[in-house]
């Protein structure tokens, strides 16, 4: 992986030329890897509430036996380490689980 950023003695910093400043707004490629981990991590929130609803439908179907309710079961473990990893380095501050 390509770095944009380094850390010296605790101050990060950036080359100048993976952003562009246009005025008010910053872009570049630095910005364009935030975004796209933004959409990542709002994708891996989405799916996680998907997932916590569908092992609640196959729970009050008493299902929660069924390959089904496993698979989403073990999707919900992977979704889960990802977000701990993720909040292991800051990247969010806290991650709030919807009650299923």
């Amino acid at each position: 992986m390509e770095r944009y950023t380094r850390n010296e003695n605790g101050k990060i910093s950036a080359e100048p030329s993976v952003f562009d400043l246009n005025g008010t707004t910053i872009g570049g490629l630095g910005i364009e890897r935030l975004s796209k981990f933004e959409d990542f991590l709002g994708d891996l929130l989405k799916e996680r509430d998907k997932i916590n609803a569908e092992l609640e439908q196959l729970r009050l179907e008493d299902k929660n036996k069924s390959v089904r309710y496993r698979e989403a079961f073990t999707k919900k473990l992977i979704n889960t380490n990802i977000l701990i990893l993720v909040k292991r380095y800051g990247l969010i501050q806290d991650i709030e689980e919807k009650a299923p």
